[in-house]
């Protein structure tokens, strides 16, 4: 859902973007690029979750390991 909104944020607002990029791809139906986007979306979203999960393990005592803990 946050995804079409960005899309449509940059098509109204004529940005240009993966966004952009990915609605051009589904007109053109250019498998590949899309294939791409969305492999760079996936690899976003996993590193930034990794990266909160490290956070939220550092902030907050409770959640941390038991190597943590010594």
């Amino acid at each position: 859902m946050i995804l079409m909104v960005h899309i449509n944020l940059e098509i109204v607002f004529s940005w240009n973007g993966m966004g952009t990029l990915i609605y051009d791809a589904v007109i053109a139906r250019d498998y590949p690029i899309l294939q791409g986007c969305f492999l760079i979306i996936a690899i976003c979203v996993l590193v930034a979750n990794f990266l909160a999960d490290i956070g939220y393990a550092i902030l907050d005592p409770r959640v941390r390991g038991e190597e943590w803990n010594h």
